[in-house]
């Protein structure tokens, strides 16, 4: 065997989450007189980012520095996501300065990952600043960008911040709006007692179809219209309750209609 297939065993079990066993591999590679690259270190500390075993990550750089591999981008990423998993957002920010001390240029998935560590940590503040950042680099951000933040405001239960962000990418049109998206801002809003606001942009969200599953047929009509029968998986807990609240009024509405005295 060589490095390529190593490497590739231990890809194998990043997939399968068996991160024990992916250091038994780089063991047997090390007895075999086989030194790790960039690219075996990269999968080792991606298999520890996916068990939440972030100090065991920044253990693979300190033995990359040791063996003089220089980290990469995705390396760094990796580590970066394995310290927000772990919920160490000082630590994921240290990540991140190595990368300027080294030279390496911070990308979209960088600024993310910060991002939701800071959200984690209910740091609203710092994850704007690292937002703020991305612009001033001239990074673009993406959905994943929008997600983390608008999750930062629910955490941190900051409704206006969050509906302020979602109202500026509905006005660039910049950004694809997607159900998590749109699940972080209706939870926001919902467990903040906005509740007229969530239902307004629930319907807005099921009339652009972003929740098809919403509107499939489910169960038995009740008097051939609403069905009896809801349809959640698409949704989170908050988005959940405004969704349930929308369909009892649906239900309500027309029970009234079908009952009225003529």
């Amino acid at each position: 065997p060589n490095i390529k297939t190593y490497s590739a065993l231990i890809s194998a079990c990043e997939k399968s989450g068996q991160w024990q066993r992916a250091f038994d591999v780089l063991q047997m590679m090390l007895d075999a007189g086989l030194t790790p690259n960039v690219i075996t270190c990269s999968a080792l500390i991606s298999v520890c980012e996916k068990a939440g075993q972030w100090e065991r990550a920044l253990g693979m750089l300190d033995m990359m520095q040791l063996a003089g591999l220089t980290p990469d981008v995705v390396t760094y990423n990796a580590l970066i996501s394995a310290c927000e998993k772990g919920a160490q957002c000082d630590e994921a920010f240290k990540v991140y300065d190595m990368m300027a001390v080294a030279e390496c240029k911070p990308d979209t998935i960088t600024y993310n990952a910060l991002i939701r560590s800071c959200g984690k940590s209910g740091e609203l503040a710092r994850a704007l600043q690292v937002f703020k950042l991305m612009e001033t680099q001239g990074i673009e951000p993406d959905v994943f960008t929008f997600t983390a933040l608008l999750q930062a405001c629910e955490t941190s239960r900051e409704w206006k911040t969050a509906f302020e962000l979602y109202c500026s990418m509905d006005e660039n049109k910049s950004v694809p709006i997607d159900c998590a998206l749109y699940n972080s801002l209706l939870s926001t809003l919902w467990m903040n007692g906005q509740f007229s606001s969530a239902m307004k942009e629930l319907n807005r969200a099921l009339e652009a179809g972003l929740y098809p599953q919403a509107k499939e047929p489910m169960g038995r009509p009740f008097d051939g219209g609403v069905n009896l029968a809801l349809d959640l998986h698409d949704f989170a807990y908050g988005s959940a309750l405004a969704r349930t609240v929308m369909w009892l009024c649906e239900l309500h509405s027309q029970t009234t209609q079908k009952h009225k005295l003529p």
